[in-house]
Order: C-alpha cells, then sequence, then structure tokens
C-alpha cells in the first residue's frame, strides 16, 4: 500500500505546519492550538529594538525601547517658520513633560513666547486664571526685569526687533492630575537679545476643568520661527 506523505507535516501530527520561516525570527504558535506555526518578524530588522508582547491574541513583534521610569519618550517634534502658534494635541498621559526649545526666533519687537494649556484637546484653550512669573537678565547687567501674566505662562523675555534666537527647556508637571489640580510649568531660556539674555520662569494655571490634552505655544504678538520637541516623562 502507498503513503502519500503530507507537506508540510500538520501541527496535529507533531509538525510545523509550514514550509518556510523567516532567518533568524522567533518562532510562535498559531491563532489556534492546531494552527500553523508563524515568524514573529515585525520590526525585526531594526537593530537594538525588544520582543514585545501584545497581547494573547496576537503575535508579539519588535519595538523601540520605551525605556524604564524616568526616561524621555519623544511625543512629537515641531518646526515654527512664521508661525503664529504651535499646538502639542493629543498628549497622551504623561504626569510630566520636557518642551525643548532649540533656535527659537521672534519677530516682532517686544514679543514674548507664551503657553497656554487646553483640556478638550485644542479646541479651546485656557485665557485666565495663571499665575505666572519670568525674571530675564542681560549679561553685562545686574537688573533684572520682571514680567507677569494671568493669561499664560511667559517662557521668554521680550525680543528686540526680532533678533531673538534662543534655547531652552521648560517643565510641565502635573498635567494629568484632574480637575483642580494645578499644572506646574517652569524652566530656563538663553536668548540673544540686544546682547545675550536668560530667563528663568515659574507659574502654575489652575483654570483648568480636567486634564490637560494640549497646549499651544505662541508669542504675545506677530509670528515666531524654531524648533520644539515635546517628550513625556515615564512615569
Amino acid at each position: 500500500m502507498a503513503y502519500k506523505r503530507i507537506s508540510p507535516i500538520p501541527v496535529i501530527e507533531g509538525g510545523t505546519g509550514i514550509q518556510s520561516a523567516t532567518a533568524y525570527a522567533p518562532i510562535c504558535g498559531g491563532t489556534t492550538t492546531t494552527g500553523a506555526f508563524q515568524s514573529a518578524s515585525t520590526g525585526f530588522s531594526n537593530s537594538g529594538y525588544v520582543f514585545t508582547s501584545n497581547g494573547s491574541s496576537a503575535l508579539p513583534d519588535w519595538q523601540a525601547t520605551s525605556g524604564g521610569s524616568g526616561s524621555w519618550v519623544l511625543v512629537s517634534e515641531q518646526d515654527a517658520s512664521a508661525s503664529s502658534l504651535i499646538a502639542f494635541t493629543s498628549i497622551g498621559s504623561y504626569t510630566n513633560y520636557i518642551l525643548l526649545l532649540n533656535k527659537i526666533g521672534i519677530n516682532t519687537n517686544t514679543a514674548q513666547l507664551q503657553i497656554q494649556v487646553s483640556d478638550d484637546n485644542g479646541s479651546s484653550y485656557v485665557t485666565t486664571g495663571y499665575e505666572t512669573g519670568m525674571i530675564w537678565t542681560a549679561y553685562n547687567s545686574a537688573t533684572q526685569n520682571n514680567v507677569n501674566s494671568a493669561s499664560a505662562f511667559v517662557i521668554t523675555g521680550p525680543a528686540t526687533n526680532g533678533a531673538d534666537y534662543g534655547s531652552g527647556e521648560i517643565l510641565l508637571s502635573d498635567v494629568n492630575g484632574g480637575t483642580n489640580v494645578p499644572v506646574l510649568v517652569s524652566g530656563t531660556v538663553s536668548y540673544l537679545n540686544t546682547t545675550m539674555a536668560s530667563a528663568r520662569m515659574g507659574g502654575r494655571s489652575s483654570a483648568s476643568a480636567g486634564s490637560i490634552t494640549a497646549f499651544k505655544v505662541f508669542p504675545s504678538s506677530g509670528n515666531f520661527d524654531g524648533n520644539l520637541r515635546l517628550y513625556g516623562i515615564a512615569n
């Protein structure tokens, strides 16, 4: 009696149910207990990626590591080019964020860069209830200039004839604290005014009805240029 060989040998007969697999990729079970084996190869060619579970009903895949607690995770990067504002929406559920500013230029004399927060993902922005102060000092002066605002976080000193060229970092804390939990903002920005200057700011906004889902960066008048990167700090 002739014997017909089944190829590939099914799992129920002790085989894999497949004729080939991705070289070097891990082999996983099938979609059922007797289903053909599968290669876990999504993202596999990216050196340094880690093998990550996607739950009990999906193949694991290879993903960039997000690091442990305290690591910075890039949320969004945007470039301003003669922009009236840059909005960061759907920012996620991190408690704390870092906003990095690079090569920021403001094109209107005496204008200052500001931040307003939103709890409806940018449909509207909170314009009252801020308690924010900023001190800036020129390198060749002992005089400290104070700026206060109740309508926005002020994060730079005033531009001089549109000649600003600044960089710095801003920390946004307790962003997802919920109703009546103030968002705290602090940071330092160094920039070219008529001379080199630095600004230190801090403040809070307790006017939000809930967690912050978006915020915008904008000059008090005119437009601005530069690169902005938002990072979430892993809990």
